[in-house]
């Protein structure tokens, strides 16, 4: 049993280039913002970071990753 156990721990390893979720990263963004004061309203910073995001998202998309 250990050994299908260690089969699967291998396969749970995080490629090289993985990035966190935009979730994760819209709720980090909206924490900094209200740390700074650039946003007093926690709810409004957020919806803020994931406009943000979108606008990025659709940016990368449209002109490429390495642009």
């Amino acid at each position: 049993m250990s050994k299908l156990i260690f089969m699967c721990k291998e396969n749970m390893e995080l490629p090289l280039d993985y990035e966190p979720c935009m979730d994760y990263q819209a709720k980090a963004m909206a924490d900094d913002m209200v740390r700074t004061g650039e946003c007093l309203n926690w709810d409004h910073a957020y919806e803020s970071s994931w406009d943000w995001l979108e606008y990025q998202l659709g940016w990368e998309r449209k002109n490429g990753r390495d642009t």
